[in-house]
């Protein structure tokens, strides 16, 4: 079977994926919205721009290395010590996402929306990686001296 063909536009909310090999999937269209995805490897999957939802998903400490999230909805999602190095995150929200752990190595977070997401204890993040995300209530890790609340509109 193959799973670029059969996940296009699926419809997998609340779908227990645990452990899921979806190394280059494409789930374009695809709703994952409360999925476990726990130990999943998507390894170079495309979960860009067409992907309906990751909110509330269960992504620890899964492979995400290379994947395409572009403009993906990752509200409230658990990407505790998640694999993204190379991953492209551009313009997605992450907003009240626990990335606790993770591995961030030339992760693209250019124009993320990482507020309330926790960051505390993530590797390999840079000061520049966050220039362009939006931050506000953000906890960031110790060695990273920008300011959380950044982006916070005030009164």
């Amino acid at each position: 079977m193959c799973i670029r063909d059969s996940l296009g536009g699926a419809n997998l909310r609340n779908a227990m994926l645990w452990n899921a090999n979806l190394q280059s999937a494409i789930l374009r269209n695809a709703n994952l919205q409360g999925a476990e995805l726990q130990q999943a490897n998507l390894q170079d999957a495309n979960l860009g721009q067409n992907l309906i939802s990751l909110e509330q998903t269960n992504l620890q400490d899964t492979n995400l290395g290379g994947a395409n999230l572009q403009n993906a909805m990752l509200w409230n999602a658990n990407l505790q010590s998640a694999i993204l190095r190379n991953a492209n995150l551009q313009g997605a929200e992450l907003q009240q996402a626990n990335l606790q752990d993770a591995d961030l190595q030339d992760a693209n977070l250019e124009f993320v929306n990482l507020a309330g997401a926790d960051l505390r204890r993530v590797s390999y993040l840079t000061e520049e990686q966050l220039a362009e995300a939006i931050l506000c209530g953000t906890k960031l890790p110790d060695y990273i001296e920008l300011d959380g609340n950044r982006d916070c509109n005030t009164p």
